[in-house]
């Protein structure tokens, strides 16, 4: 059988789960790999997982994985296949990466690779940086032997189909901070009366805009400070920050200043701070003999490959998989107007999916000779 991609995607499109709610997602694509005739599945892997394998499991394993999460923004398309789950979408192109994962699970059924054992990961919970976690600690995965992990992402502002990778760190480290101010209220004629964290939010501010280190990138994404009540003077607030990195040392640095500039400043001013930390991402790193396999690969087929000088500002739970064997990430390019990752109004090219997974393929092709098969 041949499927139709583009079709499958746009129906993913149309019915998004965001992270943790994934079951008919799952059980769509376990319907098409079942009419694909890959029957040996591992299901609710790490939540609502799937481990395929197309080829058996007794050769090399080398996993690709994808993601099968949306996110909660409400989608500002007017197509005929926009999401139909309110104030949900898939604004980060999921859809097309599980569409690209079961095109390259199609052409494995078709020509498989001598030797080899493909592990096909839709994984769970990518959103969140919990779901690569989650998986590796799931049975079916700590019973696999795998010597390497692909897996790649779409690249709005790149060149249609377009690859783009770089030996080392690809994606950065991030994590979000939650502060909780307890201090006490006070008239608002009065408020030398009260412990406002008002001073104290400024202060955080003050950090992230003037002192906040070139190697770091701070994004407050919320404040809440006391109530609309005119004639109180707060004593409650909330402030939540967002700080990533190409530097793991840096992160680290910035998390400890930003803890200790929010504890001794709100000792001063009588508020007490709670913290906690959020959303995890590891360090998303390309193995370099990874990367040198995708180069020739786009060498010899043709695909037109950036080395990045740079890599991405956002981040990657893929990378927890660097801690259980070599892996690469690689970017895909959909196009130079597309409009970015988590707009309102973002959807996934479908011309790109033969390209997506025909560089899985021929990688697979060119590893599977490596490792000796």
């Amino acid at each position: 059988m041949n499927l139709n991609l583009a079709d499958i995607r746009k129906q993913l499109h149309k019915f998004p789960e965001i992270s943790g709610e994934e079951k008919d997602t799952a059980q769509k694509i376990e319907s098409i790999l079942g009419r694909l005739g890959i029957q040996d599945l591992e299901t609710g892997i790490g939540g609502h997982g799937i481990l395929a394998f197309p080829q058996g499991r007794e050769n090399t394993q080398i996993m690709v994985r994808c993601e099968l999460d949306a996110l909660p923004i409400p989608e500002r398309n007017t197509f005929d296949h926009r999401s139909t789950i309110p104030g949900k979408m898939h604004a980060c192109g999921h859809d097309g990466h599980m569409s690209i994962l079961l095109g390259l699970a199609e052409k494995l059924m078709q020509e498989p690779i001598e030797g080899l054992s493909p592990v096909l990961l839709f994984q769970p919970a990518e959103e969140t940086g919990k779901g690569a976690l989650e998986v590796i600690k799931s049975d079916a995965f700590q019973n696999l032997n795998l010597k390497s992990a692909l897996a790649l992402h779409n690249i709005p502002g790149q060149d249609l189909a377009s690859i783009s990778a770089r030996p080392g760190t690809m994606c950065m480290i991030s994590v979000g901070l939650k502060f909780r101010f307890l201090g006490s209220t006070s008239h608002a004629a009065f408020p030398e009366l009260g412990n406002s964290p008002n001073k104290l939010v400024h202060k955080l501010f003050d950090w992230v805009y003037e002192k906040c280190p070139e190697t770091v990138i701070a994004t407050p994404v919320h404040t809440e400070i006391g109530s609309p009540d005119f004639g109180i003077n707060p004593g409650l607030g909330t402030w939540s920050i967002t700080l990533r990195s190409a530097s793991e040392s840096d992160l680290n640095q910035s998390v400890q200043d930003l803890i200790e500039l929010a504890v001794n400043e709100g000792g001063k001013l009588g508020v007490k701070v709670e913290h906690e930390k959020a959303d995890p991402f590891p360090l998303t790193g390309n193995h370099a003999d990874l990367f040198e396999t995708l180069k020739a690969v786009c060498t010899e087929e043709g695909f037109p490959l950036e080395t990045l000088d740079q890599p991405f500002r956002w981040s990657e739970d893929f990378g927890h998989f660097k801690s259980v064997c070599p892996s690469l990430l690689f970017g895909l390019g959909s196009g130079v107007n597309q409009p970015n990752l988590h707009y309102p109004n973002y959807d996934f090219p479908d011309e790109i999916q033969e390209r997506g997974s025909m560089v899985f393929y021929k990688t697979l092709e060119k590893l599977s000779k490596k490792h000796g098969a």
